[in-house]
């Protein structure tokens, strides 16, 4: 009776402390102060078909920002913007799906700079939809309080989604899924697409990419290993039935899912 109780006491306190620490406004973000944050969307009641937004605020450092997510059971968007002037720096498009979907950007900074994120949707069911994102590269996890006047006008304020984007947002990329089907004969999962985006090594200067220090591991249920520098991949997409590896030489590689144990994006070790 005492353990049953102790239990029900940690999840309300687990629960409590998630939903404490989850801000839901743009003026106040949540501070990230680790290289991973997780949440938990619980679901609206079946009148209220509007999405949940929440803030948190990090610091990234000149180089490549690696973010990692995690969901189940979500749908909408993952949003990176500068948050001194709401400029968008990169946006993850989620739809829930019978396993776990995980996907990746690879964001460029040319010096540091302070980043708004917003994780913005909604659970397609009764059952809560939770989310897990990592951060590596240039991250820096914020120390200070966040100024709450940073990013604060009229003019800056991120448009406020109606229910009904998040559907016509999967309409039009089921559209663009079907088209580009006809052209290539092949789907493109966007939800599980990672891609570069860097410029151009004459933008860089003479500074090594922090992708030379990074590498995509995939281990296999028989226990074998696969590694990759991520300075060589280009892009690489994962769907319930396979994982597509692309190469900056043009070579691209298929891979079962069926036979994937777990894939990661590690720090190399020297």
């Amino acid at each position: 009776m005492i353990k049953k109780t102790l239990k029900i006491f940690l999840l309300f306190f687990f629960s409590f402390f998630i939903s404490f620490t989850q801000s839901t406004s743009q003026d106040a973000p949540t501070p990230i102060t680790s290289n991973q944050i997780t949440g938990i969307i619980k679901p609206r009641p079946a009148s209220d078909d509007r999405p949940v937004r929440y803030f948190y605020v990090l610091e990234s450092d000149q180089g490549d920002l690696f973010v990692n997510v995690e969901t189940e059971n979500f749908d909408g968007d993952i949003d990176l913007f500068v948050a001194s002037n709401l400029k968008p720096l990169a946006k993850i498009t989620i739809y829930s799906a019978n396993t776990k979907v995980e996907t990746g950007r690879v964001v460029y900074f040319r010096k540091p700079e302070r980043v708004l994120l917003r994780i913005e949707g909604k659970t397609p069911n009764d059952l809560p939809a939770s989310f897990s994102i990592k951060f590596a590269g240039s991250f820096v996890p914020v120390s200070s309080k966040v100024d709450s006047n940073e990013g604060k006008t009229s003019e800056n304020k991120l448009e406020q989604a109606t229910p009904t984007k998040i559907e016509d947002k999967k309409q039009e990329v089921e559209e663009e899924k079907i088209n580009s089907a006809s052209v290539e004969n092949k789907s493109k999962p966007s939800e599980t697409s990672v891609e570069s985006e860097k410029p151009k090594k004459s933008e860089r200067g003479n500074k090594e990419s922090s992708f030379a220090q990074m590498q995509l591991v995939i281990v296999f249920k028989d226990g074998q290993t696969l590694e990759k520098s991520m300075e060589d991949v280009s892009s690489f997409q994962i769907d319930e039935q396979k994982l597509v590896i692309k190469t900056k030489d043009g070579k691209r590689q298929v891979i079962s899912t069926a036979s994937v144990l777990g894939v990661s994006i590690q720090k190399r070790e020297k």
